[in-house]
Order: C-alpha cells, then sequence, then structure tokens
C-alpha cells in the first residue's frame, strides 16, 4: 500500500445512470485513489472494467463507462497493490425504451403475427433480452401477458429494433384495447414513449346496411356499416349475404363501410356478416330482406268445375331463384 494511504473508498459516480452501449463519461468520487493514473490498476463498472480513466486527485477519478447491462451495479477501483475498493451498488444502465411498434394494430383472434420493436436499451446480445410480452387486460379483470417469442434483434448505434412473434390473442385471456408490450433486459422492465402501445382490435361488428332489401335477383351493390373492419383493405377477407358469399370491396380510407354485392336469394330477415384477419363478425345481424313474393297475373284467369286439372302461367316478383 502505498504510504500514508488506505483503502480506496468510493462513495459517488456522478451521473449514476446511462445507455447500454456505455460510452458514457462519469465521474467517481471517494478517498485514497493515489495521485497518480499509474496507481491505479482499475475501474470497473458491473465487473467490466472502464474503457478508460484519469485519476485527477487523490478523491476524483473520471472514467468513460463499458457497455452493460442492469441496475444496481457495484463500482470498483482497484489499485495495483492489489488493494480494492468496497463495491458500492451505485450505477445503473438506462431501461429499454419502446419508441414505435409495426404493426400498430392486430385483431382479438389473431396468432402467430409478427411484431417489430423499436427502441433504445436493447441490450448489447438477444440473450440480454429475457422477455417480451404484451401486457393485456383480461376480460376476468387484471392483466394477461401475451408471449412474443424474439426472433431477431438489429442494433444500430443506440437504436435496436426487435422482431418478434406473438401468441394467441385469444378472447378468453385477451380484452380488446390498446397495451404496452414489454421488453424486458436483465432486470429492467421497458418504459413506452408517448403511451405507444399495441391495438388489440375487437371482433368485427355489423350493424347497417344500405339498402335493406333487394328483389330475389339481388345483382346490385349494398353498403355495410359497423365497425372494427380494420385500417387496410386486406383485413376484410370475407362477406355473406344470407348465408351467400358474395364479392365485395372495402376502402377504408375513403370510408369504414364495406361495398358488397347482393347475391340473388329470398328470405325475410338474412344475416350479413363480414369476416376479417380477427374472425367472424357478430353472428347473428338480420337486417337484410328480399322481397316478399307478389303475383302480377294468372293465366288463365278462370276454370272448369269438375275436377279437370288445369295448368296455369303466374306471373309476378320475387318468387325466388328455383
Amino acid at each position: 500500500m502505498f504510504e500514508g494511504y488506505g483503502s480506496p473508498e468510493v462513495e459517488s459516480i456522478e451521473p449514476d445512470v446511462g445507455p447500454v452501449e456505455g460510452g458514457t463519461e462519469v465521474t467517481i468520487s471517494g478517498a485514497f485513489f493515489g495521485t497518480r493514473s499509474g496507481e491505479v490498476a482499475f475501474v470497473s463498472i458491473g465487473g467490466i472494467n472502464c474503457t478508460s480513466f484519469d485519476v485527477v486527485s487523490r478523491g476524483i477519478i473520471n472514467a468513460v463507462t463499458p457497455p452493460g447491462v442492469g441496475t444496481s451495479l457495484e463500482v470498483i477501483i482497484g489499485l495495483r497493490t492489489g488493494i480494492r475498493s468496497i463495491p458500492k451498488l451505485l450505477w445503473q444502465y438506462e431501461a429499454p425504451l419502446v419508441e414505435a411498434i409495426e404493426p400498430t394494430y392486430l385483431f382479438l383472434g389473431e396468432s402467430g403475427m409478427q411484431v417489430s420493436i423499436q427502441g433504445k436499451n436493447f441490450g448489447l446480445v438477444d440473450e440480454d433480452i429475457s422477455k417480451i410480452v404484451l401486457a393485456a387486460a383480461s376480460p376476468g379483470g387484471g392483466i394477461f401477458e401475451v408471449p412474443c417469442a424474439l426472433q431477431q434483434t438489429i442494433r444500430s448505434g443506440n437504436v435496436a429494433t426487435a422482431t418478434c412473434v406473438l401468441g394467441h390473442l385469444h378472447p378468453a385471456n385477451v380484452s380488446a384495447g390498446s397495451f404496452r408490450m414489454l421488453v424486458q433486459v436483465g432486470n429492467q422492465i421497458s418504459l413506452s414513449v408517448g403511451g405507444v402501445g399495441l391495438n388489440v382490435v375487437g371482433r368485427p361488428e355489423v350493424r347497417f346496411i344500405n339498402p335493406r332489401q333487394s328483389n330475389n335477383a339481388g345483382g346490385i351493390e349494398a353498403e355495410i356499416s359497423g365497425r372494427n373492419f380494420g385500417d387496410v383493405s386486406s383485413d376484410v377477407t370475407s362477406v355473406s349475404i344470407g348465408g351467400q358469399v358474395t364479392t365485395f370491396r372495402y376502402n377504408p380510407a375513403v370510408s369504414g363501410s364495406v361495398v358488397a354485392m347482393i347475391p340473388a336469394g329470398s328470405g325475410r330477415n338474412v344475416e350479413v356478416t363480414v369476416s376479417t384477419r380477427g374472425g367472424l363478425s357478430n353472428a347473428r345481424a338480420p337486417i337484410f330482406s328480399y322481397l316478399t313474393p307478389q303475383v302480377l297475373t294468372v293465366t288463365p284467369d278462370y276454370s272448369f268445375r269438375g275436377g279437370q286439372l288445369l295448368s296455369f302461367n303466374i306471373t309476378g316478383e320475387n318468387f325466388g331463384n328455383r
């Protein structure tokens, strides 16, 4: 030990938090650091040596933090004599920060969808990410965590994009709403910028159709209104009227309604359904009717008594298709 010196003592580090890629210039205060850089063998944070350091005085050392993850990390100063300071839990790396999510929404009932999460402080390697989950509200109350299996993380400077595959958004476990994607690095759970989250869209709901009736031949377009049809045209996968799948077009940029071709059919109060990537709309929407049959002429319009069988030609409207 150097003459007149005790064991090095670390009292504080300023700042006491920094990004996981390291490179933060810090000032470590304490006592018995020596008077020259040559007397100090190393300065470590979380068990990793600082990339550089400079002994300013017997009580001050300037250092540059190494890359790392975690909180409550030990700051240690070691002298060339082999003496080192008592570890002080003074340093932490910044918590992971979620800044953007793509896609911004998924449908209740979907499974195996790929999600990209952009942010900072996602660790140095994929192994640093201990879990990614969607923290969703459960229909029964509380929070249900839907796991998202990490596929890869692309890092560029202090920005990272993690890609994962989300588990089943089962209606029994997850409610519709906007929820946070949580990225855990070490013992730290991510924060979110400006409430960034993933919106879980409920099952589609059909509310109105215009027109509400048609003759049996169909062949005219109807506008189907409701909600939870999605934000892009490919979100709607099929439309049926009276149990018959029909052609349709959906342009959410123009309207939130689906325009469908009414197929030939018959019956009153038939069901109208819209299916999205998340599944079928409300099971019963009896909001459409084919016009009732109407007799216009009967030929001949008379008959003889005596039980003789006669043929009649009946004309009219809305007699159905077979």
